[in-house]
């Protein structure tokens, strides 16, 4: 059941309600998770400590092959364009995210931010004394400047980047990735992630 909801809020109730267990187990099986690296936390962004302890975080298991084989999806095709595509390719790019920010050793926290509008923003880093990172991670060959001009941005001060997929199947390249970074228009090729 985890496995299904990676990368998704967890509904911590609504678990507890569908296996017929106490809200604190299901919570605890989270933990324990957690505890042994199995997988980790993103919690929701809010500028708020207060309010965001109320707020329902993100679970990710530690790759994607292993959420793969849990929902026991292995044998079933994953074509570039699909919805497991493209749950797959974000899910990654988180990974490749926060293994880059632990190898760097910086301080940086992980967030999601989902907006009252139910518009939700994939990655939010915090780095101290930097503005916001605000990553949209997209699976796609064309890439659209709307994505750096939603109003959660437009209201923060923040540096938008955008991670696209940009290979196909078709020439056999498709694990490259193209990282875009929106700060007033210019717009480069690195993620900020290790300082």
């Amino acid at each position: 059941m985890a496995a299904q909801g990676n990368g998704k809020i967890i509904n911590f109730a609504s678990i507890a309600s569908d296996v017929g267990v106490d809200e604190k187990t299901v919570r605890k099986y989270y933990e324990i998770q957690e505890d042994t690296l199995i997988g980790f936390f993103v919690d929701a962004f809010h500028r708020s400590v207060r309010k965001k302890v109320g707020m329902a975080p993100k679970f990710y298991f530690f790759d994607t092959g292993v959420v793969r084989a849990l929902s026991r999806q292995l044998t079933l095709a994953m074509d570039p364009g699909t919805y497991a595509w493209g749950n797959a390719f974000e899910h990654f790019v988180i990974l490749e995210c926060k293994r880059l920010i632990e190898y760097s050793g910086n301080q940086f926290d992980l967030n999601f931010l989902r907006t009252y509008d139910d518009k939700e923003i994939d990655l939010v880093v915090r780095r101290p004394g930097k503005a916001l990172l605000l990553v949209e991670i997209k699976s796609t060959e064309n890439v659209s400047l709307r994505w750096f001009f939603c109003p959660a941005i437009q209201r923060r001060r923040s540096l938008m980047a955008c991670a696209v997929f940009t290979g196909s199947k078709d020439s056999g390249n498709i694990f490259r990735v193209r990282i875009l970074i929106s700060d007033t228009m210019a717009i480069g090729e690195r993620l900020p992630l290790n300082g």
